[in-house]
């Protein structure tokens, strides 16, 4: 229950600083998945502007079904984003 508090109180306070125009690399310290208690749409910014809306889905999703943070990289394997 105290693990819900704190997650909720980090996604209260990320999408202040996303509503701050914060820049995006800061962002991605507090991408956190969204909890049942909130179940509104996850929104996140990675500081790389040159990903296909593909790409950025797949990057939602990951957020989204799992409990893990993922970041981000230019990769020639095709592997764009890492646990």
């Amino acid at each position: 229950l105290q693990n819900r508090k704190i997650i909720e109180e980090l996604q209260l306070k990320k999408q202040m600083l996303l509503k701050q125009g914060v820049a995006p690399t800061l962002s991605s310290a507090l991408n956190l998945p969204s909890t049942s208690s909130n179940p509104g749409p996850s929104t996140s910014l990675t500081g790389d502007g040159s990903m296909t809306p593909a790409q950025r889905n797949a990057l939602n999703s990951a957020h989204s079904a799992s409990y893990g943070y993922f970041v981000t990289q230019d990769s020639s394997f095709g592997n764009l984003i890492l646990p």
